[in-house]
């Protein structure tokens, strides 16, 4: 089944719940923001001028310096820096949500830590 771009948007807030980093590529990367409610994405649309978001996308993850965006037109998801440089495309919603996965946090190991560089002590 195939994702549309306006229901991929009406849903993405979902995603919060269920996936916490992201496939680009061979590479993974973790997502520390929440996806962005429809309403957000709403609000989003007024301030896409004054954070220069590329004409035709619609930002619904980030923090406005990187963000993830959808182009309604095409369907595509692009990944962009604060610089507005795209680093990386996926060609569908579909493709996108195939990319997103939940990662286990990695304990901390404490051997790793060099003595009086722990200065948290519960």
């Amino acid at each position: 089944m195939t994702t549309q771009p306006t229901a991929f948007l009406s849903t993405v807030s979902q995603f919060n719940s269920r996936f916490n980093a992201l496939r680009l590529g061979e590479r993974v990367e973790s997502l520390h923001h929440s996806f962005w409610t429809s309403d957000e994405i709403q609000r989003a649309k007024k301030m896409q001028e004054d954070w220069d978001i590329p004409e035709g996308l619609t930002p619904f993850y980030g923090d406005w310096h990187n963000l993830l965006c959808l182009n309604e037109a095409t369907g595509t998801v692009v990944y962009l820096n604060d610089l507005r440089e795209l680093l990386f495309t996926w060609p569908s919603c579909n493709d996108f949500i195939a990319a997103l996965i939940w990662v286990e946090e990695e304990p901390i190991d404490q051997q790793q830590i060099p003595e009086g560089e722990l200065w948290l002590d519960f």
